[in-house]
């Protein structure tokens, strides 16, 4: 995890260096992106809030528009977008993040899932960076989230 923590680090700071704020929506992570963020010290000033949206009704009373789950479904890059939308929206923030996929088996409450498959969305002002992300199905959950956490954290300071 330290890598990971290292990342975390250094999106605090580019986010502190450049006074910017940022929210997360994440539901195939758990909750580990928001966790990495507030263990650095100092988050607080930059990092208002993070939703973790598991299920589809989750993330509809967050604000995603339901129209993109039944047209591009839940795992999908549409739906990371929306995610961030809403994250961005509700927090106020200046960036935001939005993380959805299948880590392990087949979703049996959404018929598009692929194990394995992840979606991301980073929102910073004009910016937006979406990314897709292929796991081995089998690697062991905890492993997965880190790997997918490593890939938005990686992605998110470059853009800072």
């Amino acid at each position: 995890m330290n890598d990971v923590s290292v990342l975390a680090r250094q999106v605090v700071q580019a986010l502190r260096e450049k006074q910017k704020t940022l929210s997360v929506m994440e539901s195939c992570t758990g909750g580990l992106l928001s966790s990495l963020l507030t263990d650095v010290e100092g988050a607080s000033e930059v990092f208002p809030c993070g939703y973790v949206t598991y299920s589809n009704a989750a993330k509809l009373a967050a604000g995603v528009d339901a129209e993109v789950l039944a047209q591009s479904g839940v795992y999908s890059a549409p739906c990371a977008e929306a995610m961030a939308r809403a994250a961005k929206a509700a927090a106020q923030t200046d960036c935001a993040v939005g993380v959805t996929g299948t880590l392990g088996r087949r979703d049996p409450a959404n018929a598009d899932s692929l194990p394995g498959e992840v979606f991301f969305c980073l929102l910073c002002g004009e910016t937006v960076a979406e990314g897709r992300l292929t796991l081995d199905a089998a690697l062991p959950r905890p492993q997965a989230k880190l790997r997918t956490a490593e890939s938005v954290l990686t992605r998110l300071a470059a853009i800072l």
